[in-house]
């Protein structure tokens, strides 16, 4: 069984890593977050998942390259809807 699975909640262990607090915060205030990152396999599984599961995400997105962050921030208005 893999060391980082849970099996019980630990009051005194965290389940959200910061990147996980960080993209939340910015969902929460529905601010336009572009994360560039160049290599996923150097984060751990876990952070593959979180980009994964904001690969569509309204407001926010992972990219590889710069251009195409700066490309999907210009198209995309900020704040409420």
């Amino acid at each position: 069984m893999p060391a980082n699975k849970i099996l019980q909640l630990d009051p005194n262990r965290a389940i959200y890593s910061p990147a996980e607090t960080t993209v939340d915060l910015f969902v929460s205030y529905r601010t336009k977050l572009a994360v560039i990152v160049r290599d996923a396999s150097v984060h751990g599984g876990r952070f593959g998942e979180l980009m994964n599961e904001h690969r569509i995400h309204p407001t926010v997105r992972f990219f590889t390259a710069e251009q195409t962050a700066r490309q999907w921030l210009s198209q995309m208005p900020s704040g409420k809807r």
